[in-house]
């Protein structure tokens, strides 16, 4: 229903604010009836209702006057900035990235757990199948002294375990060394190493100062220097004349009979021709034999005859025993390689005596005729 105006006693323009019950501006309520029955306390108090004081901030900034604020105020990269960046809010989280702490490390709380090899020592085998263990641990199995990794879970399954390889015996020392061991030829009884070109610290060859070998042609073609030929010793070369072998020389004639001591040339000649065969006939053995050295291998005989002998000694001395029948004159001998003197030993029977005693172990070679 829409109210009808009835009587109007003054003209609108002259309506006051207490015709409306208000009070008049720059009036002052006498009274509380005048603010609805309520102190002027409980009217500020309730027109404060809602607001903010003017003293609180928006990140620092006094909301007292109109606050703005930039990239800066709230931490973030200015509309100019074209460099990538990390926002906070996958710093440190799930699918985003670690941060470092103050010491530039990765903080324990982000970097997930990681996987420790442990090693037991158990008694037996129930004891290792009873491990709580995972996939790469050890267990020492101490009676049966042997280690085994597990390759696969669980741990209660034989089948996965997988044995370590090692030696069936542990090497506490090698011929009484320990640590790292280095060994030499007489550490384990044997021979000092040498080349062909080294034996007894001397170069094989034919000159002054080096060693001959056993295909040597001086030794292998060679006789007694003590044989003579027409009276004259093989100590050095030699030469005959025909006076030597009691014949003319090839350009000679008899100036007389004295020459053919008073026989003819026919005489002689007759004389000569005595007991020989006919012409391209041998002498008889007896002949050959009564005039030159018999014919035979002299090269095969001289190597039959060339003995050599070593001698490893089993104590200290200063005589060594040589086989019997194997050498009676000697040529040369050495003592680990190194030529004695002729003076530096003498030889009698089948003993060799030296100059000076020499050690257990030393190597005696000695190189003779048989």
């Amino acid at each position: 229903m829409t109210a009808k105006l009835t009587k109007v006693t003054k003209v609108v323009a002259d309506l006051t604010a207490a015709d409306v019950g208000a009070l008049a501006v720059g009036a002052r309520a006498a009274d509380s009836a005048k603010l609805e029955g309520k102190t002027k306390a409980q009217v500020v108090s309730e027109a404060r209702s809602g607001l903010a004081n003017a003293s609180t901030t928006i990140n620092g900034h006094p909301i007292s006057s109109n606050v703005t604020l930039d990239a800066a105020d709230v931490g973030a990269a200015p509309s100019s900035h074209t460099h990538d960046y990390i926002p906070n809010s996958v710093k440190g989280k799930a699918n985003g990235v670690a941060t470092l702490d103050s010491n530039s490390k990765i903080p324990q709380s982000q970097i997930p757990a990681v996987a420790v090899t442990d090693t037991f020592t158990v008694a037996n085998q129930t004891a290792m199948l009873a491990l709580v263990a995972q996939r790469g641990d050890v267990a020492i199995r101490t009676d049966i002294r042997k280690t085994f990794i597990l390759v696969t879970e669980p741990a209660n399954d034989i089948d996965n375990w997988t044995e370590f390889l090692s030696p069936s015996a542990e090497v506490t020392s090698v011929n009484g060394q320990k640590g790292a061991v280095s060994l030499d030829a007489g550490d384990v009884g044997a021979e000092p190493a040498f080349s062909k070109n080294t034996a007894f610290n001397k170069a094989f060859g034919t000159g002054s100062g080096q060693v001959a070998q056993g295909n040597d042609s001086r030794i292998v073609n060679a006789v007694p220097n003590g044989r003579k030929v027409c009276g004259k010793p093989l100590t050095a070369d030699i030469t005959l004349a025909a006076g030597d072998v009691g014949a003319l020389p090839a350009a000679g004639k008899s100036a007389d009979s004295a020459k053919l001591e008073g026989k003819t040339k026919a005489q002689v000649v007759a004389e000569a021709r005595s007991g020989l065969a006919a012409a391209g006939a041998s002498y008889t053995k007896a002949e050959s034999d009564g005039r030159y050295q018999p014919k035979g291998d002299y090269v095969a005989n001289l190597k039959d005859a060339l003995r050599v002998v070593h001698v490893t000694l089993s104590a200290d001395a200063k005589t060594v025993a040589l086989p019997s029948g194997r050498i009676s004159a000697i040529l040369f001998l050495s003592v680990n390689g190194i030529v004695q003197n002729g003076d530096a030993f003498t030889l009698s029977g089948t003993t060799v005596t030296l100059a000076e005693s020499i050690k257990s172990g030393d190597i005696v070679t000695v190189v003779g005729f048989k």
